[in-house]
Order: C-alpha cells, then sequence, then structure tokens
C-alpha cells in the first residue's frame, strides 16, 4: 500500500509536474504574446504620437508660414494709407536724426491667433504698424509681450526678428530700496537676462495701443520710479525722458478726470516724504497720508504727469479705428527733482481734499 501509495504519489507528482510544465509552457506563450501585442501596441502608439507631432507641427509651421505672409501683405497696403503718411508727418517734426531709437517695447497687442475676429485684426494690424515704423525709422530690435501669445505666434515673431518677452520669475525692485531686498515667495531670482542701458541721445519706444490706463499708469510709473523696466529675459534701463510713447490720447482721461477720483498716493512715496519734511518744508499729516495710501491706484500717475507731457494727436481712420482708438504720440519733460515734485503732488492733493 505504501509503495502504491508511493508509486501513486511519484506518479501524481511527475504527472503535476508534466501538467505544471505544459502550463509553464503555455503561460510562457501567453506571456511572450501578451508582451508582444503590448509592444506592438507601444509601437503602434509611438508611431501614432511620432504622426500627430509630425502633423501639429506640419500644422503650426503652415499656419505660421500663413501668418508671415498675412503681416506683409497688409504691412504694404497699411504704408500706402493715409492713416500711416499722416503718422510719419506727425512723427516727423518731433523725431531727431541725432536721436538714435534703439528698441520698441509692445505691450497689449493681444494674440495673432485670437478667436475674436476683431481682436485678431486690431493685433494684427498694430503689429504692421510698428514692423513698418521699425524699418523707416532703423529701430534695432522690437520686444513683445501679451500673456495671450502662443508658442506658434512665438515662431512667427521669431521669424520677423522680435523677442518675447517673459514675466517669468520678474521681481520689482526700486533704486531706492535695500539691495538686500528678496524676491516674492514662488519667484525666481536668479534669471538669465539681458540688460539694456540708454545713453543720453538714445530713445525707448513704448508701444502700447488699446491698453487700459491703469496699465498705461503702472508701466509709466515704474519707468518714472525705478527708473528701469524688468522682464525675466530682459532688463530696460531707461527714464520717462527716454522714452517715446504710443498709445491712447491722454485727452480723453483728461476730459473724464471725475472717473477716477479721489486720488491718492503710494505708500512708499509717503514715507519719502515723511522722511524729508524739513528739507521740503513739509508737514505730513497721518490722517491724510492713510487715505491717500487707501486711495491710490497706478492710473492716477497719469494725470500727474500731464503737466510734464507733450502731446501730438493725429486723426485716425475709420479703416483703422478699431485697432488704434485715438492714437497720440506723447514725449515727457525731464523732472529733474523727484522729492519736490511729489511734495507738490501732495500738496494739489491736500487742496483737493478741502475744496
Amino acid at each position: 500500500m505504501d509503495g502504491w501509495v508511493l508509486v501513486q504519489g511519484k506518479h501524481r507528482v511527475r504527472e503535476k509536474n508534466c501538467r505544471n510544465r505544459k502550463e509553464g509552457r503555455a503561460t510562457d506563450e501567453l506571456l511572450n504574446t501578451t508582451l508582444g501585442e503590448r509592444e506592438e501596441e507601444e509601437y503602434n502608439d509611438d508611431k501614432k504620437n511620432l504622426k500627430t507631432r509630425k502633423c501639429t507641427y506640419s500644422i503650426n509651421r503652415n499656419n505660421r508660414d500663413n501668418i508671415y505672409k498675412e503681416i506683409k501683405k497688409i504691412m504694404s497696403l497699411l504704408e500706402k494709407t493715409e492713416f500711416f503718411e499722416n503718422f510719419q508727418k506727425k512723427f516727423n517734426k518731433i523725431y531727431k536724426h541725432e536721436i538714435k531709437i534703439v528698441g520698441a517695447i509692445c505691450l497689449g497687442l493681444g494674440s495673432l491667433r485670437d478667436q475674436n475676429l476683431n481682436s485678431k485684426r486690431a493685433c494684427m494690424y498694430q503689429l504692421c504698424f510698428i514692423l513698418l515704423v521699425k524699418n523707416i525709422y532703423t529701430i534695432d530690435k522690437i520686444f513683445i509681450y501679451d500673456p495671450k501669445i502662443t508658442k506658434m505666434e512665438q515662431g512667427v515673431y521669431s521669424i520677423l526678428n522680435i523677442q518675447v518677452l517673459s514675466c517669468k520669475g520678474i521681481y520689482k525692485k526700486s533704486n531706492f530700496e535695500s539691495d538686500t531686498q528678496t524676491a516674492h515667495v514662488g519667484e525666481e531670482k536668479t534669471f538669465h537676462h539681458t540688460t539694456i542701458k540708454l545713453n543720453k541721445n538714445e530713445r525707448m519706444l513704448l508701444f502700447m495701443p488699446h491698453c487700459d490706463i491703469c496699465l498705461y499708469g503702472e508701466v509709466l510709473y515704474n519707468i518714472f520710479i525705478y527708473e528701469q523696466l524688468r522682464y525675466a529675459n530682459v532688463h530696460f534701463f531707461f527714464n520717462l525722458d527716454n522714452t517715446i510713447f504710443l498709445g491712447n490720447s491722454f485727452d480723453y482721461y483728461k476730459e473724464r478726470i471725475f472717473l477716477y477720483k479721489p486720488f491718492g498716493l503710494p505708500s512708499y512715496i509717503i514715507q519719502m516724504l515723511q522722511e524729508n519734511e524739513d528739507i521740503l518744508n513739509l508737514k505730513i499729516n497721518e490722517t491724510n497720508s492713510f487715505q491717500l495710501q487707501k486711495n491710490f491706484k497706478y492710473s492716477h500717475f497719469i494725470f500727474y504727469i500731464l503737466n510734464f507731457s507733450k502731446q501730438v494727436n493725429f486723426p485716425v481712420y475709420f479703416e483703422q479705428i478699431s485697432a488704434f482708438n485715438d492714437l497720440a504720440i506723447v514725449l515727457f519733460c525731464k523732472i529733474p527733482n523727484k522729492p519736490i515734485f511729489w511734495a507738490t503732488v501732495y500738496k494739489f492733493l491736500l487742496g483737493q481734499a478741502k475744496i
């Protein structure tokens, strides 16, 4: 019995081992088949992805080339318009040949691929306009920034030798503040960038058509206070008196000044005035100061520099009105003493508050 059992046991083991070997071979075959199918699927997926990428690249390249051709066509048409001829006549009166325009910073143009056809058309016309200005007045470089700019558009701008500005890692730093100031949380302080500094006879063209007054105020305020405009990849160093501004006419805001009251001052300016009370022959009232800080908006700065600006208006015709509004050329006088300037503004605001 034991032998039988043993034999039977051996037979069963042998049978079991045989069955396991068969099942093992079947499993291996199934596994190999599955792996092969999976590899084939992955290979096919890779081919599909590669094909999709090639197709996407081809579409983007075609779109880029089509946009480039459209830009060239519009430039040719725009140059012959009465609007652009009129602009040249006005600009030539203020443009001096001994002055060199080293760059043009374009802000808020929008996207060449905007789904809104009116916005897309406006962006296209604005871009063609500044390209014509660059060619005629031999401007070295155009810089552009708008959060709507896509990768495909970056390809277009690359062909046109336009540098897209980046806000990644940007932080603001005043010349009057400590050099040990750190960047805000989540922002990069170190970033490879190009530095552009203007000499006495050099100018920077600031092209901002169709922008909001708050953006105008913030940009011009930063140039005035910090004497610079910083982006992550390019740092510009220039003053307001080195700036040729092309944007909405300030007359529009001046006529509607009541919409932007009450006026205010930033906390930094209040602090600066308090530290120089004796020199400026000024007495800062804490209650008034608190209210001025509370009221401050960047748009207010536009009204503070009106007396230090010279504006040249020119008619914008119906065909271009949607792209340029009431475009004007604005130049700024040099303000040699900033503390006195802000003290004058402070006294003016106190006088307005008493009325």
